[in-house]
């Protein structure tokens, strides 16, 4: 099934999935997918390029601390080195709760790249746990 972003045609068909949990199991295979959190008030600061909150994202005012403080925003932070042509990795959450019922759901994306060009990588989000019936 292609995805047209922009000017451009992915062909989801190519991507190796499901992605793996674990090390690699070609012993020639050298990618690494490191998983991890970032967040507003611990990397804000950071060098060279800071942390900041997505566009038109509120962060909310914690109910539980006296005055108007803000609850920290944190985001998943995926990190992969010496992916493959065509190749794909991936981090999962299972969820308990039923989304259906939403009417808007968004997905930031954020790359960092000394080297990578417009192109050279895409984001994909999967709802639902099979193969074949997923939104």
């Amino acid at each position: 099934m292609p995805l047209q972003k922009d000017s451009q045609i992915v062909d989801l068909s190519t991507l190796k999935f499901p992605p793996r949990v674990g090390p690699p199991v070609d012993p020639n295979d050298d990618s690494e997918l490191v998983v991890s959190t970032v967040n507003i008030n611990e990397n804000s600061k950071r060098s060279p390029i800071p942390y900041k909150v997505p566009p038109d994202f509120s962060r909310e005012i914690d109910p539980t601390q006296q005055g108007n403080v803000q609850q920290n925003e944190q985001s998943l932070s995926i990190a992969v080195c010496n992916l493959g042509k065509e190749d794909a990795r991936g981090a999962y959450r299972p969820m308990d709760y039923d989304i259906r019922n939403y009417k808007t759901l968004k997905m930031f994306v954020h790359a960092e790249s000394n080297t990578a060009q417009d192109g050279d990588a895409i984001a994909i989000m999967r709802i639902g746990t099979d193969l074949e019936n997923n939104f």
